[in-house]
């Protein structure tokens, strides 16, 4: 069961939903005037800006994540030589979000890998429950209008699965257990990026879908705007109460002035 505590004000989002465009830093190649391209057309936005390179440009993506993950599966199928970094050994730890909404599954879709999801555990959600206190205000079935409910995905599988179907590829390099450094600069031009190991990778392209914190983003010298913080998350995991193995739902209980959400 994963829980979660906030406080300062209500929940805008649950989970984790890869909208690849907005988690990923087009660092030194924003496609589209910095827009965001749909799902399905995000490699082919990649093709058209470096369509002109001779040979076939090589990307560079710093954290193996859903984003970067799923992102260089796109690209080695485009047949464009990725190289995948990734500091952790292996996915095996504590992961923040749990949940695809519907537009999430939608993206998977777009790029076929609805039978990805299959292949790895997952449970929907059957409702949403808001408690006041020792209350029930209401329930709310899934999906609400959708065509699937809101899912709750294993991350560590999700993101081996995703890793293996790109190693199937030629164009795919596959690195972990070794972090990003620093960047490589050529004429004042980013051209790859320089691994904790002491090893460069030469790159025309490098992403930074390295979480929150972005050393690519860093090392780039890169202004972020942050907006204030609204609300703490605290998030752990308990032995499931009897009922959420039949009936999944999503609670949210306010009370004492706190606000906290279980699901199993």
């Amino acid at each position: 069961m994963g829980v979660w505590g906030q406080r300062n004000g209500p929940s805008g989002r649950f989970g984790f939903e890869p909208r690849f465009c907005a988690a990923i830093a087009f660092v030194f190649a924003p496609v589209d005037g910095g827009h965001c391209p749909p799902y399905g057309s995000l490699p082919s936005a990649i093709l058209n800006k470096v369509s002109n390179s001779t040979p076939m440009p090589r990307v560079a993506i710093a954290g193996a994540g859903p984003t970067g993950a799923t992102l260089a599966l796109m690209l080695a199928r485009r047949g464009i030589p990725v190289t995948l970094i990734e500091a952790a050994r292996d996915f095996q730890r504590q992961f923040r979000g749990e949940g695809l909404m519907p537009s999430g599954l939608d993206a998977l879709h777009q790029m076929g890998l609805d039978s990805l999801l299959v292949s790895v555990p997952h449970r929907p959600l059957s409702a949403w429950e808001f408690w006041l206190s020792d209350r029930l205000l209401f329930r709310a079935e899934e999906p609400m209008g959708a065509d699937h409910p809101c899912t709750l995905v294993a991350q560590p599988p999700l993101l081996s699965a995703l890793v293996q179907l790109a190693q199937a590829r030629p164009e795919f390099e596959w690195i972990s257990g070794v972090g990003v450094k620093d960047l490589l600069w050529n004429n004042q031009r980013v051209a790859g990026v320089v691994l904790t190991d002491g090893r460069t990778i030469e790159a025309d392209l490098v992403v930074g879908a390295d979480g929150r914190a972005l050393a690519i983003r860093q090392r780039a010298e890169l202004t972020l705007t942050t907006q204030p913080k609204s609300i703490d998350v605290l998030w752990f995991k308990l032995p499931a109460p009897p009922g959420y193995e039949a009936d999944n739902r999503f609670c949210t209980v306010v009370k004492g002035g706190r606000v906290f959400s279980l699901f199993h």
